[in-house]
């Protein structure tokens, strides 16, 4: 997960653009967190933390939980189906599991206060994904964290869309309105027309496998046991995990700090137009930049190490309408100032 990261690269652009995350360079090293108190987060208005349950709660659990996963999964009925193989895939693809183990070996490995996350799979866009439950033992209740998580969404997109139409006036000047009030006036470029600036489309990037990219802190691996059914014998199998799991509430946070950072270098350090969402980045520019605005796009994912999404269905080309985040955002009428949202 680590080797293709540009981790000093993103040092100099965390100093550079003043990215308030003092551990962020720190866990795309070491690995992120995936249970207790996590760190501070200047990008994210702070909170206090308050987490349901403590590491002790969740060590004195380990042992009734290896025993108890077993039973866990061999009830779980069709849920289970493809667990195992998404986990012997991840194994010999991926590299983002390390396994299959008995419980004696993991215990070898780990020592003996260690708790299992039982995998199951639910069925989407026609195949299966893996979910790892952090919740059934207690992992996910040992997480404090000390900020809030705020995302934007279709809303800050739309709004973005508007705020552009909005600012370019008829006289061909241009005016925004920042939060604090300060306003930005300027004159469009005698090479563009007021309609060449009006004339909006929009795409939308996906990361792949997101959550995989992120290596998981190794100190916590104790706390990450992924368990899945093996058919062929009848019993539990064990991995550790490398990377982030789906199913883990910390790695929704260690995620978002990553993808904010992303966001910024796009808008701040590329000149992009770009509101990120998860793993979902949508872009919106100028008809007449668009080929060069997602070519600067992609590349910049290349240059800080971290993959997109490729398939014909999520790597999409900019068009007057495209679907971010379940909607569909009609840019066909951005030169008459509309922006159509359904």
């Amino acid at each position: 997960m680590t080797k293709k990261k540009k981790i000093a690269l993103m040092k100099r652009l965390v100093d550079r653009f003043g990215f308030k995350d003092e551990f962020l360079v720190r866990d795309l090293m070491s690995g992120f967190k995936i249970v207790g108190e996590l760190d501070p987060c200047g990008e994210f208005h702070a909170q206090p933390s308050e987490p349901s349950a403590t590491m002790e709660d969740l060590m004195n659990a380990a042992k009734w939980s290896q025993q108890a996963v077993g039973s866990h999964l061999r009830g779980m009925g069709d849920a289970r189906q493809g667990a195992f193989e998404k986990c012997m895939e991840e194994v010999r693809t991926k590299k983002t599991l390390k396994g299959p183990y008995t419980r004696d070996e993991v215990t070898a490995l780990l020592g003996p206060s260690w708790v299992p996350m039982p995998r199951f799979t639910i069925e989407q866009n026609g195949s299966l994904r893996a979910v790892d439950n952090g919740s059934i033992y207690g992992q996910n209740s040992t997480v404090g964290v000390p900020w809030k998580l705020t995302l934007g969404g279709v809303d800050e997109l739309a709004a973005v869309a508007v705020a552009w139409l909005r600012a370019v006036k008829a006289d061909r000047s241009v005016e925004f309105e920042l939060s604090d009030g300060t306003v930005l006036r300027g004159v469009l470029h005698f090479s563009w027309t007021v309609k060449e600036a009006m004339d909006l489309v929009g795409r939308l990037g996906d990361m792949k496998s997101a959550y995989r990219q992120l290596a998981a802190f190794p100190g916590h691996a104790f706390a990450a046991v992924v368990a899945a059914w093996d058919g062929e014998v009848e019993s539990p199998a064990f991995f550790i995990p490398r990377a982030l799991l789906f199913g883990e509430a910390a790695a929704v946070y260690g995620f978002n700090r990553v993808s904010r950072f992303i966001n910024m270098i796009l808008c701040r350090g590329a000149d992009l137009v770009v509101t990120g969402y998860y793993d979902d980045f949508s872009q919106l520019e100028t008809k007449r930049l668009a080929l060069s605005a997602e070519a600067t796009f992609k590349r910049v994912f290349d240059v800080l190490g971290f993959d997109l999404s490729v398939e014909e269905s999520k790597d999409k080309r900019f068009g007057n309408i495209f679907h971010p985040l379940g909607v569909e955002l009609d840019l066909s009428y951005s030169i008459y100032g509309a922006v159509h949202l359904k």
